[in-house]
């Protein structure tokens, strides 16, 4: 499980550096979550529920 969230965290910030999507953007539009939050998910202080978990995968998958 902590492979597959560090390889989500890689992804997200893929996204962030190649396609230009804030992390405010992922956390509160796509994920419907607390910005501060999802900041600590990416620091690796937190994981994500299994339900954001596959959002944030499905939207990965699509864009890449």
């Amino acid at each position: 499980m902590i492979d597959r969230q560090n390889d989500l965290r890689n992804q997200v910030k893929r996204l962030k550096w190649e396609e230009d999507i804030s992390y405010k953007t992922i956390a509160e539009d796509l994920l419907q979550m607390d910005y501060h939050a999802f900041i600590n998910f990416m620091h690796g202080y937190k994981n994500l529920g299994k339900e954001r978990e596959i959002i944030l995968k499905e939207f990965i998958e699509t864009i890449f």
